[in-house]
């Protein structure tokens, strides 16, 4: 009985050596490796915030980067009123130089706003198409910013052959009254 006594006895110890070990060794690495899972699942999901937060970051750089390379090749900038007289010299040069001799250019009253004064304009002129497709063109690489609110080419329906009746309508912006063109 001894024997079998002993072997009892061995494997109760046995048993008490493994939950010994369970209560002092396994259990708390296992509660450590649980809270360690979930702190790598909690920081693994703030990372993928982190992440989109950084995609819509990068887009809207992109977005910065192309809207300032739209702005600076826009060079046109308000100039003083007092320039009026040099932009009409310059469209009137350029109606001759294109053969157009008869024009007529009228200016109304100008509008002020707190940023910007604009001045309508209207230039009408006989002329082939093509001459008024030079014209426009050059009307936008002037160095004004100039909003065209109305184009209009008639011909004659009964001599096609006559030169087309072109009126152009717009409006001219400038600085402010009081401020100076930087």
């Amino acid at each position: 009985m001894s024997s079998k006594k002993d072997i009892w006895m061995s494997i109760g110890a046995g048993f008490l050596i493994v939950v010994v070990f369970c209560l002092v060794a396994w259990l708390p690495h296992h509660k450590r490796m649980s809270a360690a899972k979930a702190d790598l699942a909690k920081v693994q999901a703030e990372l993928e915030v982190q992440m989109t937060k950084a995609a819509i970051l990068t887009e809207i750089n992109n977005q910065v980067n192309d809207m300032t390379t739209v702005i600076s090749q826009i060079d046109k900038q308000l100039v003083d009123r007092g320039e009026l007289a040099i932009l009409l010299r310059k469209l009137s040069s350029e109606l001759r130089r294109l053969g157009i001799e008869n024009q007529t250019t009228h200016t109304q009253s100008p509008e002020f706003f707190p940023d910007y004064t604009t001045i309508p304009l209207t230039i009408s002129f006989m002329g082939q198409y093509d001459q008024a497709d030079v014209f426009v063109r050059y009307m936008e690489n002037l160095n004004y910013p100039i909003f065209v609110n109305r184009l209009s080419m008639q011909r004659s329906p009964r001599d096609m052959d006559k030169p087309i009746a072109v009126n152009i309508r717009m409006m001219v912006f400038f600085a402010p009254e009081g401020d100076k063109a930087s």
